[in-house]
């Protein structure tokens, strides 16, 4: 299933939506640009990297987009306020 919201494989019957947008056969690039990606789980997704450098990882699609990176990341530190004091 995750496969198939990914844009990975099609679904093998009904559809995907995302937002009321029917994302079944989108390409996994279109439906990672509006913001349905998958992580490995687990207690570190890159556990050499801070939790800084983690948070820029998670925006490189957005990467030339400096405004939209800095309320991205102000919102993940509201979301998670213990992260704050752990960016380094």
């Amino acid at each position: 299933m995750l496969r198939a919201i990914s844009g990975l494989i099609p679904p093998g019957r009904g559809s995907i939506s995302h937002e009321g947008v029917d994302i079944s056969g989108m390409r996994p690039h279109a439906i990672a640009a509006k913001g349905v990606i998958q992580v490995p789980g687990g207690r570190g997704v890159f556990p050499s990297l801070s939790v800084a450098e983690n948070l820029r990882v998670a925006l490189w699609m957005h990467r030339r987009d400096r405004a939209y990176g800095q309320a991205a990341t102000e919102e993940a530190l509201d979301l998670f306020p213990a992260l704050r004091s752990r960016l380094g």
